[in-house]
């Protein structure tokens, strides 16, 4: 078997999924339109999902986490590095140091 009969069925798979998913989500909008129309009592807009409710309450925290596992790494990656140490090297420590700081006194301070 190929690499292209593969990649076919990956994208025949992919785009079904996708068609599945979305085809659930517009029964769903139209039970609750429909519910709506019989009780007006019944809000229109249905409640988040699991996931939503998730991001919602810790995008913050994801957010920090992720910029500073990324500064640590840049930062690290360049203070390890073995080359000469050029301008664009001690910018680069300088800008992630300051990453670092910057981002975490942000959070702290609770302007995030």
């Amino acid at each position: 078997m190929s690499a292209s009969f593969w990649l076919s069925l990956l994208t025949l798979t992919v785009t079904s999924a996708v068609a599945l998913v979305i085809a659930a989500m517009h029964r769903r909008q139209m039970r609750q339109i429909e519910l709506h129309r019989t009780d007006p009592s019944v809000p229109l807009v249905p409640p988040p999902n699991a996931f939503t409710k998730f991001w919602r309450n810790n995008v913050h925290h994801i957010n920090f986490i992720v910029n500073m596992t990324l500064n640590l790494y840049f930062l690290v990656r360049h203070v390890r590095s073995t080359d000469p140490l050029t301008r664009v090297e001690v910018v680069a420590i300088a800008v992630f140091t300051s990453g670092l700081f910057f981002y975490a006194g942000v959070v702290h301070a609770g302007l995030e």
